[in-house]
């Protein structure tokens, strides 16, 4: 071979073998690329108002919660809880829209939670229902005591002003949970709602509830009077948490309501318990000629009349927004 052919053979040597590096290169590339892919972009930011669509298991069976989280949150600011309990056979959507809580807390700064029951039978109708000792076997206060982690874990709350309200069945769940966990309930009230007889004997708080109740003396659904053997007349639940709070029973506020809308056909009487132990209080909103709905919402005719003198969403917040938890458990334990 000449020097020309031996310098052409070992340039051509040389060519080959560099592009066989360049193709084995560009092949661990593309394999590095296939294995590793670039990181996906962040999530945006979370924009408030938001209503998150959130669910736990409990008892092995996914349940679920709404949380609508106002304008204004600071991860960094714990803000007060409102639980709201939809009635029997309702949902959480619905009592969403019927208490109109979301706007009070645009206005005020605070959270509020709305779960959703499971159904089950109770007084012969398989329906949505929370089980306040209805003896359904469902753990609805282990549910909610797991939310209320839940909610402090992922976002934060003031674990002192954590509350409960609710329609009908949702008020008698209230009431369960004053019960039950008034370790963490601060305080609670009632729309329409009651407790059964069961539910007193089984009610043993470690401390004394601020209550309130909303009633209608015309609810054919959670009769003011009570019904023998099930549901207990609402005098002798406030009588119960007038003696659970130390309340003065004999040395208390009755006071008519200004009639401000003669068209509801409905009056408001106000029975305030203030005399109490630690400062606590037991009020009745006593809605003559009311019917089985929330006062201040928009009308269900065939629930009977709802009371529009009294806004029972922004009493409820004013209630509760004045009480605070003295000793609540702290999260995680």
């Amino acid at each position: 071979m000449t020097y020309s052919s031996q310098t052409t053979f070992y340039f051509m040597r040389f060519i080959t073998k560099t592009f066989l590096l360049f193709i084995i290169i560009g092949l661990a590339g593309a394999c590095e690329q296939a294995v590793e892919p670039p990181p996906p972009p962040p999530p945006p930011p979370v924009e408030y108002p938001e209503l998150f669509a959130l669910s736990l298991k409990h008892d092995g069976i996914e349940r679920e919660y709404n949380l609508y989280i106002p304008e204004g949150y600071d991860e960094n600011t714990n803000w007060p809880l409102v639980i709201n309990l939809h009635g029997r056979g309702s949902e959480m959507v619905e009592q969403m829209i019927y208490s109109g809580f979301n706007d009070l807390a645009d206005e005020h700064k605070f959270m509020v939670a709305y779960p959703q029951g499971l159904v089950a039978t109770t007084a012969g109708i398989n329906a949505t229902h929370w089980n306040a000792d209805f003896g359904t076997g469902v753990d609805d206060v282990g549910f909610i005591d797991a939310m209320i982690e839940e909610i402090f874990n992922d976002f934060g709350l003031d674990n002192s002003r954590v509350y409960s309200t609710g329609m009908s069945n949702g008020g008698f769940m209230s009431y369960t949970l004053a019960c039950q966990l008034s370790d963490r309930i601060a305080a609670i009230a009632s729309v329409a709602g009651s407790m059964s007889g069961l539910g007193v004997q089984n009610c043993n708080p470690e401390r004394q509830v601020p209550v309130m109740e909303f009633h209608g003396t015309m609810d054919e659904v959670v009769p003011f009077e009570g019904i023998s053997g099930g549901i207990l007349p609402v005098p002798d639940v406030v009588d119960f948490w007038v003696n659970n709070n130390g309340c003065d029973n004999e040395n208390f506020i009755e006071e008519e309501l200004a009639d401000i809308d003669k068209a509801d056909s409905s009056t408001v009487t106000l029975y305030h318990y203030n005399l109490c132990d630690e400062n606590n209080e037991v009020l009745l909103y006593k809605i003559n000629n009311g019917g089985h709905t929330w006062p201040g919402s928009f009308n269900i005719a065939i629930f009977g009349n709802t009371n529009q003198d009294i806004d029972a969403s922004a009493l409820i917040w004013e209630f509760f927004n004045s009480y605070t938890h003295p000793s609540p458990r702290k999260p995680n334990s």
